[in-house]
């Protein structure tokens, strides 16, 4: 059966593609579309009617953010325009307001949770100062994290190349991705058809 899937940027993908990975390494889904955000679904509305139209499935793993009302709204549209049906799952948990990199921070290892608690501190102390700093987000964190443990000037700590299978990092087996893996498992079920 034909799948596609629409993520909103790089990281996604990559994360996505390696917990596909741990799920199950032999069935792969080739079809991991990135949109660049939820305001450019609208340029994917062909992707998504032509695996419609041989009777495939479409899905988006998008951010929750702080609200998802727009995001679904614009799912919603599509659906309507195309006459076809899109299962969506918002990180963190398809619940809780976040994005990716709050979940990303739910699955470092916690012998560096150090790394987390220092962030935290330096954006506290920014925030607390008369002057308005500028605060680094949280791409920024993640990307301090795994800089801190990494070899300097390792490929792995740009999303694109990060290794969510090394255990020195991360926790692919944490209990804070099980909803999305059970979403994940339900797609690699249909991939097998």
């Amino acid at each position: 059966m034909t799948v596609s899937i629409f993520v909103e940027g790089i990281a996604d993908k990559k994360f996505i593609e390696d917990l596909f990975k741990s799920i199950n390494p032999l069935n792969s889904i080739e079809e991991i579309i990135v949109t660049k955000g939820y305001t450019n679904l609208k340029n994917f509305e062909p992707k998504i009617s032509f695996t419609n139209d041989l009777e495939g499935k479409n899905y988006i793993i998008f951010d929750a953010d702080q609200n998802k009302s727009d995001k679904i709204f614009e799912i919603n549209r599509i659906e309507n325009l195309l006459k076809c049906s899109i299962k969506y799952f918002f990180l963190p948990n398809n619940e809780d307001p976040g994005d990716l990199e709050d979940l990303l921070k739910q699955i470092i290892n916690p012998t560096h949770q150090i790394i987390i608690d220092c962030f935290d501190h330096y954006q506290t102390c920014l925030n607390s100062n008369d002057y308005d700093y500028t605060l680094p987000n949280k791409k920024a964190l993640i990307f301090a994290y795994c800089e801190a443990i990494l070899e300097k000037n390792s490929k792995q700590i740009k999303e694109k190349n990060r290794d969510y299978f090394n255990k020195k990092l991360w926790d692919i087996e944490s209990e804070a991705l099980n909803p999305l893996k059970e979403f994940l498992k339900k797609i690699l079920k249909l991939n097998e058809l």
